[in-house]
């Protein structure tokens, strides 16, 4: 055994958790390219299955909520959902808590709409950096288009079926960190179910 070993195994693994946790929202918020999107995987790896994914969305419509809450569930017990109504509402919440691992946003929201909620976001240093997925009903190509422009990860168009939901959201969080990460090309930008 050598010391490494010895030294990694004497922290408590909550611990290690935590300085895993913040070491990676350190290297995220340093860069946004693949390189260190490598780096985030390979340290969140080191924490020896405590992780969890931590997973915001955004949404006025409370039964859009609880279908997306119940298809992540039934994806993975290690995944934490945490929801807001608005764009407000979100943006409080975040300035509150560790960044989230990806923020799911709605675009039809009360208060402050999903494209206005968007610009908030990326003109945040410390959020800046955040997968965001936009969870539309709309596929509307201008909304998609400008959602692309304004730095969005991936534009989704809600199913209208719970399989649906979970197959496409599966299909999302199966994809390697880089994938998720990275942002888009128009051709993969828009997602709608069955296709990926």
């Amino acid at each position: 055994m050598n010391m490494t070993s010895v030294f990694y195994n004497s922290i408590p693994s909550s611990v290690l958790s935590e300085y895993v946790h913040d070491f990676s929202n350190f290297l995220r918020n340093l860069n946004n390219n693949l390189g260190f999107n490598k780096i985030i995987q390979s340290v969140l790896d080191i924490s020896d299955n405590n992780n969890f994914l931590h997973i915001v969305i955004a949404d006025d419509d409370d039964d859009d909520k609880e279908l997306f809450i119940e298809a992540m569930a039934n994806i993975s017990t290690k995944i934490k959902v945490s929801t807001a109504t608005n764009g407000v509402d979100l943006l409080r919440m975040l300035h509150t808590m560790d960044p989230p691992d990806i923020i799911f946003l709605d675009l039809n929201m009360p208060v402050m709409n999903g494209f206005q909620c968007l610009n908030n976001l990326k003109q945040d240093p410390r959020l800046q950096y955040i997968p965001i997925l936009i969870y539309s009903t709309s596929a509307n190509l201008e909304q998609v288009e400008q959602t692309f422009l304004q730095g969005a990860t991936r534009y989704i168009q809600k199913p209208n079926s719970f399989q649906d939901i979970y197959h496409l959201l599966k299909s999302i969080l199966d994809l390697s960190p880089n994938q998720i990460f990275a942002p888009s090309t128009r051709n993969g930008f828009l997602l709608k179910a069955h296709e990926k």
